[in-house]
């Protein structure tokens, strides 16, 4: 009843164990986190499309740069949390705005001890913290998500012309997920890099729940600049690059790159660091 707001579909990690998968007219599925493949993912949660192009009209390579869908994002985060040790659950918890936030919770720790809520990086999902979930859990309940725009949550518009009401539409997608998700009692909020900045900000606005909180790399703190800095003038030809690529990040790249694109990428230990 805790999550009544959230959508039905939910699988508990003990079922990785390929000899108990669930079956459906005596067929074994496919492991899954999400219990119902035929279950409609939320419309807006990814912005990756499938091609629909069949692998034997391309070589496989090709196919590889072009056909990706949120099928496959699943199945990779499935691949990630395989090797876990404990007991997790991941759900979509639906928010205002129609938006859908999933979230991956771990089961094994006592309800009485106090919470732990991960907010990962920019360009990252739940799975960054994949080194650090069993450890942490083996005292503490554990609630990872997606921010908005990231992994397997919804992907709404911002306003891009105003960055207070982009950073307003942040915070208040983490106190809606905080309310459905039906934390009550105090957590420790850990951010890192972007995450770090929004913990931030929300703690600012909503610090009544916060317990601790742990920034690591946070963004946004950077020293004050000095008045020489602070006179000077961006160039023009600055101003019209950025003006025609203000629609691209440097993840358009990774997607160009297609399976290549993942070779620089490294997750970040909390346990060692």
């Amino acid at each position: 009843q805790r999550m009544k707001n959230t959508i039905v579909e939910r699988h508990d990690s003990d079922l990785y164990d390929h000899d108990k998968l669930p079956t459906s007219n005596g067929v074994r599925t496919e492991t899954s986190l999400i219990k119902n493949q035929n279950k409609k993912i939320p419309l807006n949660t990814t912005a990756i499309a499938t091609t629909g192009i069949t692998s034997w009209r391309i070589p496989r390579l090709l196919l590889n740069f072009i056909s990706v869908s949120p099928h496959m994002l699943t199945h990779a985060e499935e691949q990630l949390y395989h090797g876990l040790k404990n007991k997790y659950t991941g759900e979509y918890v639906h928010i205002r705005g129609d938006n859908a936030i999933w979230t991956v919770r771990s089961l094994c720790s006592p309800d009485n001890t106090t919470p732990i809520v991960l907010i990962h990086d920019f360009g990252c999902a739940s799975g960054i913290w994949i080194e650090n979930i069993d450890f942490l859990s083996r005292r503490h309940p554990i609630y990872m998500f997606d921010i908005l725009g990231f992994g397997r949550s919804s992907r709404p518009n911002f306003d891009q012309t105003n960055s207070i009401n982009a950073e307003t539409k942040f915070i208040e997608s983490i106190e809606d997920w905080r309310i459905v998700v039906g934390l009550q009692e105090k957590f420790f909020l850990i951010g890192h890099g972007f995450g770090a900045y929004l913990a931030t900000l929300y703690t600012i606005r909503y610090g009544l729940f916060i317990k601790k909180l742990i920034l690591l790399d946070p963004w946004g703190f950077n020293p004050r600049p000095d008045e020489c800095q602070l006179n000077l003038t961006t160039p023009f030809w600055i101003k019209l690059l950025a003006y025609f690529t203000e629609s691209w990040t440097s993840f358009s790249a990774f997607r160009y790159l297609g399976p290549l694109g993942d070779v620089s990428l490294d997750s970040y230990d909390l346990v060692q660091n």
